[in-house]
């Protein structure tokens, strides 16, 4: 996940947050087919930090599990964050729960917000938006039409029953900039003449499901756009190896000299949770870097979305939720 977005990402701290805040559920509500709003306002009167279109939070959620949401707000909705949640079929506690379990009331905490994908100034952006993609993009819109920046919207999704904010896009006074895209009517978007067309101020800014972040990328890099002027965050990432294509491996935690086997079926963070030492996990899938360990010695097989190729290159940390070992042994600073 290689533009200067991704760069700064990686300089920030990597680990989960060491406060959190204590938040409650003011308002619970569908969005759209299997996709929940969430409001949380803060406990014991305290003030909420302000947030930037692009972020996100931690979100500890009552069964002990961590999971990352974007932000929705604009610039002037303040006291509250705003979530859009989806309902994933293969949850494994987040989501589930959130949509489940979790009642308006409830208590949760919280970490303050984060920005791995904020807004450059540019003359005009040009947004791209998949299915649950529009979470982090819709405050982005909101962002720069408040600030009177140009900007165009383009959101696909399966079905307009299934779209997230759509009564409330096509409301806006910026409605006019949007435009929708339903795999049920066959609308695609001509990528290809939208980015060709763009000027060479414009800044290109895509969330969504990797197949559709890979699609909107390639076409960018095929007309020669400047990584710079790409940015974009991803929300989930296919699993590259089944467990029979897998070797087994040792990693060896240098502070404490233990030698610990890791398993084909079994990931790095998962043995590890099995040895009694704490992993910082949120998203699960290497994309959020949450997870991140220093490498003492060994080649890791990357497997995540989170860092650069360059810092794969350089095999100085890697993400134990989903990468293994290209060598027998892999030392790790912890």
């Amino acid at each position: 996940m290689a533009s200067k977005t991704i760069k700064i990402k990686i300089e920030r701290s990597t680990r989960m947050a060491d406060s959190w805040l204590q938040v409650a559920v003011h308002k619970k509500y569908l969005l759209a087919e299997d996709i929940l709003g969430l409001e949380l306002k803060a406990i014991q009167g305290e003030t909420l930090p302000p947030v930037e279109a692009g972020a996100h939070i931690d979100v500890k959620l009552p069964n002990g599990i961590t999971r990352k949401y974007s932000l929705t707000n604009a610039p002037d909705e303040v006291g509250v964050y705003k979530l859009g949640i989806l309902l994933d079929p293969n949850s494994r506690g987040g989501s589930a729960y959130i949509h489940r379990e979790l009642r308006q009331g409830d208590e949760l905490l919280i970490s303050v917000p984060c920005n791995y994908f904020p807004l450059v100034d540019s003359e005009h952006a040009l947004l791209f938006a998949g299915g649950i993609g529009i979470t982090p993009i819709f405050a982005m819109a909101e962002s720069l039409y408040q600030s009177g920046k140009s900007f165009e919207l383009h959101y696909a999704c399966r079905s307009e029953s299934k779209a997230a904010f759509l009564k409330t896009l096509l409301v806006k006074p910026w409605a006019d900039r949007v435009s929708f895209y339903f795999n049920d009517a066959n609308q695609k978007i001509d990528a290809e003449a939208l980015i060709f067309d763009a000027e060479m101020t414009t800044h290109l800014y895509c969330c969504g499901p990797s197949g559709f972040i890979n699609w909107i990328n390639d076409v960018a890099v095929k007309q020669r756009w400047h990584a710079d002027r790409i940015h974009f965050e991803r929300f989930n990432m296919k699993k590259s190896e089944t467990p029979s294509q897998e070797s087994e491996f040792e990693i060896r935690l240098q502070r404490s000299d233990k030698v610990i086997e890791v398993g084909v079926d079994q990931t790095v963070a998962q043995t590890l949770l099995d040895h009694g030492i704490d992993v910082a996990m949120s998203c699960e899938q290497g994309i959020c870097g949450s997870c991140m360990i220093p490498v003492l010695e060994g080649t890791p097989d990357h497997r995540d979305m989170f860092q650069s190729e360059a810092e794969k290159k350089r095999n100085h940390q890697f993400t134990p939720c989903c990468s293994r070992s290209h060598s027998q042994t892999l030392v790790l600073d912890i």
